[in-house]
């Protein structure tokens, strides 16, 4: 398994993290219970596409070099 392979099954595991955050946020009886679970989610998806676009941009840089 590459190390690409890896974080991009590490960028699926926080998307289904994140959703797995909304529906306990769903469910939560808590008004603040949910506010926290729904911010965490939203830091998941934030944190995953971040990492996404960062591993995109490394692979866009390396075909750029390797057309060269």
């Amino acid at each position: 398994m590459t190390l690409e392979s890896k974080l991009r099954a590490l960028i699926a595991g926080m998307r289904y993290a994140a959703d797995k955050c909304d529906e306990y946020a769903t469910e939560a009886q808590s008004g603040d219970t949910r506010n926290i679970e729904r911010a965490r989610a939203r830091t998941m998806r934030a944190d995953a596409a971040a990492l996404e676009a960062v591993l995109n941009g490394h692979n866009e840089h390396n075909e750029a070099r390797d057309a060269r």
